[in-house]
């Protein structure tokens, strides 16, 4: 269950991505972000082979992501080195403008709090990105039309249509 969400549009990523970081975030977005013992960064070596087999080895609590995660999927994935977007293969992508702060402060812009983790995986990082652009969204099940803006470091919503409960 649960309510579907449209998107058109894409953001830049100024400077592009390296390989490490392109890598990282597709494997980041593709993996449940559930509370595990690896910590709130870890991601598989093969996500898609992770979701197969319900890696739950490594779980604490499966339904439950970690403190600061805006939810289980992060919706955004790079498109390319210079650009993230959020693809439209289910619509049911939730707390999209949250999941791009997120991204922004832990993994993207300077000072990225992932840097201090100690872990291997962001030794390649550069934590020197800012995102521009707009993405529009619009909800199938109230019609709420809203505008994520990326400015630099800082995301911004902006509701253009509060859209209306409709009587099932």
């Amino acid at each position: 269950m649960g309510y579907r969400t449209e998107f058109i549009g894409s953001l830049q990523i100024d400077p592009p991505l390296n390989d490490a970081e392109y890598s990282y975030l597709i494997a980041f977005a593709e993996s449940r972000r559930c509370v595990r013992k690896q910590g709130p960064y870890w991601v598989p070596d093969n996500p898609a082979a992770a979701r197969v087999d319900d890696d739950r080895g490594s779980v604490d609590d499966y339904n439950t992501p970690p403190k600061g995660q805006p939810g289980l999927w992060c919706p955004w994935i790079p498109g390319g080195a210079a650009h993230l977007s959020i693809p439209r293969h289910d619509g049911k992508h939730y707390a999209p403008g949250a999941w791009l702060q997120y991204l922004l402060t832990h993994f993207l812009r300077p000072g990225g709090l992932a840097a201090r983790a100690g872990m291997d995986l962001f030794d390649e990082f550069t934590f020197d990105h800012a995102l521009t652009g707009v993405v529009g969204a619009c909800r199938d099940d109230t019609g709420e039309l809203w505008l994520i803006r990326a400015l630099g470091d800082e995301v911004v919503e902006e509701v253009v249509w509060p859209g209306e409960v409709t009587d099932w």
